[in-house]
Order: C-alpha cells, then structure tokens, then sequence
C-alpha cells in the first residue's frame, strides 16, 4: 500500500517488490534514464541472454517485453510491474518509450478494472496515475500520444473512485484532440462503467448529468459507440432517482431533455413502459420540447407492454404528420393492437400511398383483423400480400410474425387443419416456430379453454428445445382464473418460478385474478400484500383486480368510491374497466345518480370517439340491468332508447336482464312475453356462435333468467319447451339448462327423468370441471381439501342428485355417482359431504354419517378457521395454497421499484391499506366459512342418535316406499348408539350444542 500521498510525500512504497523510490529520483531517471543505486534482492537479476553477452539493462528490457508481448490468458499485472521497477533499478537500462508504457499501462487497467477488491484497484490506480503523470515530460504536449496518456491517466483515476478528477482529465484531453475520437469513447465508456460499478446508482446518474456535455457527442450521435449509450440507458434501475435527480441537479433544460429522452429509451427496451412514461410526463410539465420519435417509441412500448389506452391517448395528442413513416406505422401498432381497425386501415393505407409499407405493417394490420375476430380478412390479406408463386414460395417473403398471424387466425376458430396447413408451408419456406408463435397458438386455446390442446402445444414446445416464458405461464393462469380454478393456478406459478422464469407484474396479477374468479378472497388479499410489500410501481390494472374483487363480494358502493378516491392520490390514471367496475357497484348499490355521473364522467374522456363509445355502451348495459332489477321500467327503457339511437344494442347481460324482468311477472303472460322478445334477438346472438368452453354462451345467457323463472312456478313442462327452444336455435347442452331441468324435476318429485338426465349430466359435469390428467401431472397440481375453492357448476347438480336418489331410497345409485365423481378427479366440498351424510342416514348408515361429520367436516371446519384468520403483512410469496418453502429463495419479480429504499415504518403505517376493507368484509360474510354441519344434516343426525338412545334401529328407505324410515327397537341400536358415542365424540357434542340452541323449546 502507498503510505503518502503521490502528490505530496517524497517517497512512494510499492509494496509487491518492497522498494522504496524518492519521486524525485524517479523523475529524474524519466529524464535521465537512470536511477541512484537501490538495494534489491530480486530473482530476475539472474535472467541473461544466451545468443550474446548482455548487459543487466538488456536483460531487464528483455524481461519487460516478455512481460508486454504476452498474450491475455499468461499475462500478470504484478509481474509485470516488477519487470517495469527492474527497469528503473538498473543503472544502465534505457527507459522504455511512451507508446510502450502506454501499453503496459493499458493491459494493466484492462486486469485490474475488473477487480472485486476496492484495495486492489485503488492501489493500481495510485500505481498507474503516478507512472502516467511521471510521463507528462516525454511526451509533446499537444499531441496524439498527449491525449492518449490523459484517457490512460483518466481511467486510473477512476480506479480510485476520483471521478471529478477523472473527468477534468479528460477534459484536457478534449482540448488536445477530437472528444469523439474511439480511444476518447472508450475512455468515457470505461470512466461511466467504473461509476456505475463502484457508486451508487443515484451518484452515478448525478456524475452523468454533470458530465453530460462530455457525453453527448458520444451517445447522440448514430457513428459514435453504441456500448456507452446503452451503459447510460440501462443504468436506472426505475424512474424514481431519475425524477429526483433531473428536478434537483442544476443543469440547463437540453441537458434534462436529452438525458431524459436516453433514459427513457433504456426503459423502453427493458420493458419498463410505465417508467417510461413517468419521465416523459415530468418533462412534459416542465414544459420541454421532447423530440417526435422519442415520444413515438414511448408510445409503442406502452402499447408493446398493456398500458394500450394510455399509449392510445398520448398518440392521438402528436401533431398529425401522415409523411413521417414512422408515425403512421406507430398508429398502425396502436390501433391494431386496440381492435380499432378502421384507424388502424387508414394508416395502413396511407402506408402503402407512399410506398413504406413493409412485411411488419401488413403483418401488424393481419393483427388488428384477427384481434377484432375478422380472421378471414386477415387471411385474405396475407393471400393478397404474400401471393402463391410458381414452386409453391410466396412472394414478398414472408417472415415469421406474418405466419403467426394466420395460425393465430386458425387456431382462434379451433381449425387443427388449417394450423398444420400453415405450419408445413412455413417450415417449406426455411422458418421454425419459435417460443413467440406457439405461446401465440397457445393463446388462442387457453381463451378457448381447450386444456388438452394447450398441454400438447407445451409438449411440442418442449419437444422442439424451447422453453416456456412468462407469457406462456401468464396466459396458461389466465385460461385457469377463466376455469376459477386458483390452486392449478398457483400451481403453474409455482412450476414457472422454480424452471428460472422471473415473474412479472402481470402475471402475478393473473395469479390475483384466479382468486378474484374463485371468490378466495384471502387469496386475493395475499397476492396484493405481496405486491405491496415487494414496493414496485403497480399499475392501475393491479388495482382493476382488487376493485374486481370488491364488486363481486358485494362491497357498499360508498366504500368503493372512497377506494376510487385514494387510487386518484396515487396519480394513477383509472381506464375503462376501472369506470365499468364503478358503475357496477353503483349499480348494485341501487345508487342509479352515481352510476349516471360516472357515464358523464367516461364521454368526457379523450380516449378516442370509438373507444369512448364502446366503453359508454358497455355502462349503459350495466345502468339499464340496474334499472331492471329495481324494477324501474321506465329508466331501463329511456337507457335502452339512447342505446338504439347511438347504433348500440344492449349486451348480452343487460338483455337477459329484460328476459328476467318479463319472465319474473309469475304468470304465462309474462312467459309468453320473454319467449317473444328472446325469438326477436336471436339473429343477432347467431353473429358470435363461439364461446369458450368454461364460460356461458349468450344462448345460455338469454335462456338461464327463463328457465329459472319457471323452476320457481314448478312448471317442467315449460322448462322442458324452453330448454329443447334453445337446442333448436343452435344451443347446446349444457350444465346451467341441465341444472333447471334436474331442479324441476326435484321439486316436482321425477326422480325417473332425472335419473334419464343423470349420464348426461356427469359426462358434462365431469369434462368442464376437471382439468387434462397430463396437466395435472405436468404442473404438479396436489389437492388440498381444505384449500381446494373450485366452484364447478356441477356441484349443484351433484348435489341436487344425491338429495333425489336417497329420498327415493336409490342408495346404490348415490355410491356409484360418489365413486366415478372421485374417481374423475373431482374433490367435494362441504355441500357434498353434507348431503353424504344425509344420504348415508336415510341408507341406514348412521355410523358411517358420524364418522364423515367427526373426520371429515368437523376437522376442516377447524381447519378453514385457522386458513381464513390471520393476515400476513409482508408475504414471502403470492402463494396461498403451495407450499412457499418450495420456491427458489432469490427469485425475483419483473418490475421497477417505486423508491430508492424500503419506506420506514411511520411511512407504512400512514400508507392507506387497499385490501383492509376486503378482509373485514370477508370476515364478515356468511359465505367465509362454508366447512360446517348444515342445519338439516345436524336435525336428520340428531333424529337418528335420539332413536338409537332409545334402543330403535334406523332402517334404509325404500326405492317405491314414501312412509318415513321404521324404528325397530333392538340391542344393536344401543350398541350402536354407544359406539357412535365413543368413536365420534366431537360430532355427538356438536349435535348436542345444537338442540340445546335450536331445537329444545322453552321450559
């Protein structure tokens, strides 16, 4: 180590050769070339030259450009430098020249920049400054070999962390030659990649800013080198510090815009759109020019990365300027990927006018044709584009995102045919899929809920070397919250982090959503602490999720418009679905003013007229429901008149709220009615046959309110006409209509139709609720009976089965639809096993009905208590179900923190808690523990234990039989009674409790 400073002290200790040199010595032998005799013992001193008698000054030398001539793998700093002091030690050696040293001095920092020891650099630093400033007298100021030492001199300085020296060096370089010379980029490439290592991101940014008229020439010139300009663009890590800095540091506005314009495209490319913006707003405030292109990239990656309506709304702010190519295929980017594709044809048009449309324009239109479901126009347009030549090859080539769009196109209508069609013309032509074109397939399938497909795509992935990304992950959990299946869902999330995928913001919003879907509502309150706790800038579609989940739990709507309000606080900005989620909850609140307002609120939004309008006619279907369910005939017909005469027609939803309404009058009038009007909508639900297989087809939709109607009026024949009217205007069956006929026939006592109707029943029930046994296998899904929140229509139908069958002493029937649900993968829930206990009663199985109450429901009644209390604050991960000891200990989300360090706790403390109302309000609902004994299970297993005191046998009902079940007194009865007694203790003192609460009169 140096023990005095080089400047200031007269002697300099080298501590790997243990010599100890005056500096004035030391210059004078740079101008001499010789030194004062030194004492050293140094094994080199032996070195000689075999061809010719030498000298120890040609022995050194030699020594030294061994040393320099080696090559990068043999070549050692220390050694090195010790050839370099021999050098100076002997008394007849000649002082190296300069482009020498400069070499020697080059290698060195090329080693030791790199060092993890700050001694190790500092101490080189200290080495190769002192040598390079020694040198300033064998040099012509003013030269080529001048400004070459000062970069060398530079960099050492910078090895010492000295960077306002660093930078006035080079300064003095600049005034000697060219500042965007290659060796005076590579001297600020060095300098900025040192500061970037060895500071703090923050000192770094400020030392750029500062130094920004240095930096400039380099970075905003397209000759000048790329690796600085992206060492600048990928130094923040969010926008946070960048914000700061650009409003503290005292520079000029040029500097703020230049240098925000470089940061911004660093986040761009990362994928950072929303920090991006951030930037881009703070300069839009402060009322600086921004160059059209930076605003234009900054607008296709927020389109790039799901922040279209603000990509959307900052566009439609540029000056037209329909001759810059590059504008108009942004607006093509945009509106295409918004399903706008009338804008979106104009500026493919205009493109084409002018002669710069290129195979990603025709590829990006394709994409706006089949994002709007227009697939054979995108077909079309790809023949027109890409037509057929002699030999089979199309002409114009085309690439491998054009492909994609038509197997999209093919793979959306569930056309096997046509995807291996374009996929054996695509691999003729010499292109591969890639890992982009089978998540797009995938994609496509997942929307469809076509698991199957989806796991045999994942295979060929697989099979053809490539791995799944977060995307890929993202839309498998997507088709899964579409399924409310959450645990697969976590399940996929799990698989994903632990095979190395880094998971963004959107997919673990994904993961949210699944529990919104499935109403785990501590699920969804886990998720969001995680995110809140990981401190990332969470956008407003993180917030849509939460709000989704307030609405559905039935949250008053003044809460929800003071949630509303606090999302305003944090500068968010709210988009159509968070102003359709506001108006449902007015809505369901009964507050028709509030949800008025907020339609105002949307038309005076500058989202574009034809978004606008799409979003408005979406509130007006959710405001004329309203209406209806109130009872308001009149306010739901001026809603609907205003709809009509805008060219809209109510959605789905809202126009089976009329059915309902119709339906719901209680007389055949009222029947005859909604039958008219859903014959009258028909046509128009025919335009969209498709439907993906999870969810309800508009058919069903329409239908469900009529056939529900009347159930209640205990009318099977009308169900039947209704359910068979469906089927003849292109229904299917299905689990919902299926549902209304076994209710029907169950309260009119058919237990033969039902029975008829059964086989049906499971074959569909069994198919939409259980997932691929591949999938199952691939993504390591476990069934937790407590966790395990799958809300299958075809539970209700289950249910409803095993009720008939057992009243009407069918126990057989019962086991065998028990078995093949379980052996189907199906798990019960408390409902089921509630009506097993029921049903092994009336079999005569009244021990077999305690021991399922004693454990099974008594046991994950205790567990679900212990599952819905208690709130982690801080997660370590989003998952609920999992097991988080699982998940590899460093991963890490995608995204970009909100602030430089972790808010203190005062901060978090006054920090409004978005999900806190959502856990009152699910610990309060009647719905947040559904694991107990039911009132009629505890009264049927009461009945039976009192008859069993009494030493009286319960016996099984009879098929054909509608007496009551014979108590025949027998000592079996005792026996049973006590064994019962001593085996399910907990459930004979539950039963107890409960007719001493419920069915014991007064007195």
């Amino acid at each position: 180590m140096f023990s005095e400073d080089l400047n200031d002290g007269q002697y300099t200790h080298l501590s790997c050769t243990g010599l100890r040199v005056s500096r004035s010595a030391w210059c004078r032998h740079h101008a001499t070339s010789c030194i004062p005799a030194l004492s050293i013992t140094s094994s080199d001193d032996s070195l000689s030259i075999t061809k010719c008698p030498a000298t120890p000054g040609d022995v050194v030398m030699d020594q030294f450009h061994m040393h320099l001539r080696a090559d990068d793998s043999s070549f050692d700093p220390w050694f090195a430098w010790e050839a370099y002091m021999a050098i100076l030690k002997s008394s007849d050696a000649h002082l190296p020249p300069p482009r020498e040293l400069f070499q020697f001095a080059s290698r060195i920092l090329d080693v030791v920049k790199d060092s993890s020891s700050r001694e190790i650099r500092h101490e080189w630093g200290c080495r190769l400054a002192y040598l390079l400033r020694c040198l300033s007298s064998h040099v012509n100021p003013s030269t080529p070999d001048d400004c070459r030492r000062l970069y060398l001199l530079a960099h050492a300085e910078g090895l010492q962390t000295r960077f306002d020296e660093a930078f006035s060096t080079l300064r003095t370089a600049y005034l000697v030659l060219d500042n965007r010379s290659d060796e005076g980029a590579q001297a600020l490439n060095a300098l900025v990649k040192l500061a970037v290592r060895f500071l703090t991101k923050r000192d770094a940014i400020r030392i750029i800013l500062h130094q920004w008229d240095l930096l400039s020439p380099h970075i905003l010139s397209e000759d000048c080198d790329r690796s600085l300009r992206l060492s600048i663009q990928n130094l923040p890590d969010g926008a946070f510090d960048v914000l700061e800095l650009l409003a503290d540091v005292e520079i000029q506005d040029h500097v703020r815009v230049e240098a925000g314009c470089q940061f911004m495209a660093g986040f761009n490319r990362k994928g950072f759109a929303l920090d991006s913006f951030g930037i881009f707003k703070y300069l839009e405030r402060m009322k600086l020019d921004i160059p059209l292109d930076h605003k234009l990239y900054l607008v296709r990656s927020l389109a790039r990365h799901s922040a279209l309506n603000t990509a959307t709304q900052l566009y439609l702010t540029l000056p037209e300027d329909v001759l810059n190519p590059f504008y108009m295929t942004t607006g093509l980017y945009v509106f295409a990927h918004n399903g706008d594709v009338d804008k979106a044809r104009e500026c493919y048009d205009q493109l084409e006018r002018s002669g710069s449309c290129r195979v990603s324009d025709v590829t990006t239109m394709m994409l706006g044709y089949t994002t709007q479901g227009r697939l054979e126009e995108a077909v079309k347009l790809f023949n027109t584009h890409f037509p057929p030549e002699n030999g089979g090859k199309r002409k114009n080539g085309p690439d491998l995102p054009s492909y994609t769009v038509v197997i999209t196109a093919a793979a959306k209508r569930g056309d096997f045919g046509s995807i291996n069609h374009w996929l054996q013309e695509m691999v003729e032509a010499g292109l591969h899929p890639d890992v982009f074109m089978f998540t797009i397939i995938m994609k496509a399938f997942s929307l469809r809920g076509d698991v199957g497909s989806v796991t045999r795509i994942l295979s060929q992935m697989e099979n053809a070397g490539l791995s799944p990304t977060n995307i890929t992950y993202t839309d498998i959990i997507a088709m899964l919250a579409a399924r409310k299946d959450s645990i697969t869902a976590e399940a996929v999330f799990k698989h994903a982090v632990c095979r190395g995928i880094k998971p963004d913001l959107i997919m673990i919003n994904a993961v949210m959503n699944a529990h919104v879907e499935t109403r785990s509502w501590k699920g969804v309150i886990r998720t969001f602490d995680y995110l809140k706790s990981s401190h990332l800038n969470l956008s407003t579609n993180i917030y849509n999720t939460i709000f989704k989940a307030y609405v559905l739990i039935g949250t008053p709507f003044e809460i929800v418009s003071k949630l509303y309000k606090r999302l305003l606080e944090k500068s968010l900005k709210p988009d159509p679905y968070t102003y359709s989620l506001l108006a449902q909850s007015a809505c369901n609140s009964g507050d028709m003013d509030a949800a008025s307002s907020i339609l105002k609120q949307v038309e005076q939004r500058s989202w574009g007229r034809k978004r606008n309008d799409m979003v408005g006619h979406y509130i007006r279907s959710i405001i004329m429901s309203g209406y209806l369910r109130q009872g308001n005939l009149t306010g739901a017909t001026e809603v609907y008149q205003d709809m009509i005469s805008r060219g809209f027609s109510p959605s789905v939803t809202a126009m089976a709220s009329i059915v309902k309404t119709y339906a719901n009058v209680g007389n055949r009038e009222g029947i005859h009615e909604a039958e008219q009007f859903i014959t009258s909508i028909i046509p128009s639900l025919r335009k969209n046959p498709s439907k993906p297989i999870t969810t309800m087809s508009p058919l069903e939709v329409i239908y469900a309110p009529l056939l529900a109607a009347q159930v209640k009026q205990l009318n099977p024949t009308g169900v039947e006409r209704s359910y068979q009217h469906m089927l003849d205007n292109g229904g299917e069956p299905n689990l919902s209509s299926l549902t209304a006929l076994v209710d029907v026939y169950r309260r009119t006592s058919n237990v033969e139709a039902i029975s008829r109707l059964w086989p049906q029943i499971l074959d569909i029930g069994l198919s939409s609720s259980n997932l691929d046994v591949s999938f199952d296998k691939k993504f390591g899904r476990t069934e937790l009976l407590l966790g395990n929140f799958i809300t299958s229509m075809f539970s209700i139908p289950l249910s409803f089965y095993i009720d008939v069958m057992s009243s009407a002493g069918k126990h057989v029937e019962v086991a065998e639809a028990w078995n093949k649900a379980q052996s189907h993968g199906f798990t019960f829930n408390s409902h089921h096993w509630n009506h097993m206990v029921v049903a092994l009663v009336r079999a005569g199985e009244v021990e077999r009905a305690f021991d399922v109450v004693e454990h099974i429901i008594i046991p994950s009644e205790v567990g679900s208590q212990k599952f819905r209390f208690g709130r982690v604050r801080n997660p370590s991960s989003p998952l609920l179900f999992s097991d988080n000891d699982e998940l590899p200990i460093n991963y890490q989300i995608k995204g970009t923190v909100c602030q430089t360090n972790v808010p203190s706790e005062e901060e978090t403390v006054n920090d409004f808690d978005f999900a806190l109302p959502l856990e009152i309000i699910r610990g309060n609902s009647p719905l947040s523990n559904t694991w107990r004994p039911h009132t009629a299970t505890l009264t049927i297993l009461y009945g039976a234990l009192q008859r069993l005191q009494s030493a009286r046998m319960v016996n099984p009902i009879k098929p054909g039989n509608d007496d009551p079940p014979i108590f025949i007194r027998h000592q079996e009865a005792l026996s049973t009674f006590k064994r019962i007694c001593a085996n399910c203790p907990k459930s004979v003192a539950r039963v107890a409790q409960f007719w001493k609460e419920h069915l014991r009169t007064p007195g």
